[in-house]
């Protein structure tokens, strides 16, 4: 269970671990299915929180500098963003997309509760759905 926890948090990292097949593994021996979603499920989401704070301590005069975005169009995207109460975060399971999701979320400082409440769904669907598949 602590493999399983470990793994899960690394793989809500922009390191390239699969949790999945390792839940996958597990849920096929005699292990408590309910306990191991809800293993996966917090240690995918404080790995996907930590990307959210490494986000945090960005700074916007950077987008700017380096990659020649106005600050005007930040503020844009920013309110936008916070116009959908956190739920593109659901999506923060998906591979590729779900890192830069979460960090983009703390870059723009918006609420962690509204994304944590979306974000943790996601990921606890995904691995309700793995594991209903194993079983």
């Amino acid at each position: 269970m602590i493999s399983l926890f470990f793994s899960s948090f690394l793989a809500a990292t922009i390191l390239p671990i699969s949790s999945e097949f390792h839940l996958a593994y597990l849920g096929s021996t005699t292990e408590n299915p309910y306990l191991l979603i809800l293993v996966a499920t917090l240690g995918n989401s404080l790995g996907g929180i930590s990307c959210y704070y490494l986000g945090k301590f960005g700074r916007w005069d950077w987008l700017s500098k380096y990659f020649k975005i106005k600050q005007s169009k930040i503020l844009k995207f920013k309110t936008k963003l916070d116009s959908f109460k956190g739920w593109p975060a659901f999506f923060c399971w998906l591979p590729i997309i779900g890192d830069p999701i979460a960090v983009t979320y703390g870059l723009m400082r918006s609420s962690l509760t509204s994304f944590s409440l979306y974000m943790v769904l996601g990921k606890f669907l995904r691995y309700l759905v793995i594991v209903l598949i194993i079983r």
